[in-house]
């Protein structure tokens, strides 16, 4: 005697997860139209399944299908709005420049960015138009500042990126404001990854040197915070540079070793 149930058997089901009274043969279910709400679905096939008298082990299976089969079309939603904006979306020009005091060697560096509101007010047409948006979290670890974004489709996928940055910097700063400097560094680096982001320098000169990044400034900035003045003077008169953030993405292996060396105490 067949169960109510059986395999071998073609029982239509509710129109659930965009399924238009398809039938169940062979374990198998095909998706044919757009998604309904997930828990309306949930909701159908019980109905459905208490109207059959269908075993609860075969509604777990039967519900946890949907919402498998939901997670997938979802992610797929959520793939193709981040290819298509991110077709759309213009590099974010850096027209911003940060000056920043080191208290430590009393001189001042610099280096440009593309400031939050502007990354915004670039992104958010494109990320509306494709059903996408954006949050933070952020946390205090450690003595750095932790920023999560998280990106989200209307479908329900979501992706993050995380960022931390350090608040325990050179800058001549209030504790308070190394803190709100931090994060929002922090923000600004998260969503450009989260994005897919890229930033670039306006194109007032194609032939120039591109300078290094905010991150790599940041890096050679850390390295350089024990240098005296008169050695911080050395080290850009060796680079050819008026700051750090004025040296070329070419050499900044150079920079680096040298800074490294230096705190080594092989480079006088």
């Amino acid at each position: 005697m067949k169960s109510q149930f059986d395999r071998s058997e073609s029982r239509p089901i509710p129109a659930v997860l965009g399924m238009s009274n398809i039938p169940v043969s062979s374990g198998a279910l095909v998706a044919s139209e757009p998604r309904a709400s997930q828990s309306s679905e949930i909701v159908q096939i019980l109905r459905f399944a208490v109207e059959s008298k269908v075993d609860v082990d075969t509604i777990e299976r039967l519900t946890a299908l949907v919402e498998r089969m939901n997670a997938s079309s979802a992610a797929t939603e959520f793939n193709y709005a981040l290819a298509a904006f991110q077709s759309e979306c213009p590099s974010i020009p850096k027209t911003s420049v940060a000056k920043i005091t080191s208290a430590r060697a009393g001189v001042e560096y610099g280096y440009k960015y593309a400031e939050l509101d502007q990354i915004a007010k670039i992104t958010r047409p494109l990320l509306t138009k494709h059903g996408l948006s954006y949050t933070w979290d952020s946390d205090l670890v450690d003595g750095k500042v932790l920023c999560t974004c998280t990106l989200r489709h209307v479908s329900g996928h979501s992706q993050t990126a995380k960022f931390s940055a350090p608040t325990d910097t050179a800058a001549s700063m209030s504790g308070p404001q190394k803190n709100a400097a931090a994060l929002t560094y922090a923000r600004r680096q998260a969503l450009i990854q989260v994005l897919g982001l890229t930033t670039t320098d306006p194109d007032t000169d194609a032939g120039a040197p591109r300078p290094i990044t905010s991150q790599q400034v940041f890096d050679l900035e850390d390295l350089a915070k024990t240098l005296s003045a008169d050695d911080r003077g050395r080290f850009l008169k060796y680079m050819e540079v008026e700051t750090i953030a004025d040296i070329s993405v070419g050499n900044f292996g150079k920079a680096h070793s040298a800074l490294v060396a230096k705190s080594k105490g092989g480079v006088k």
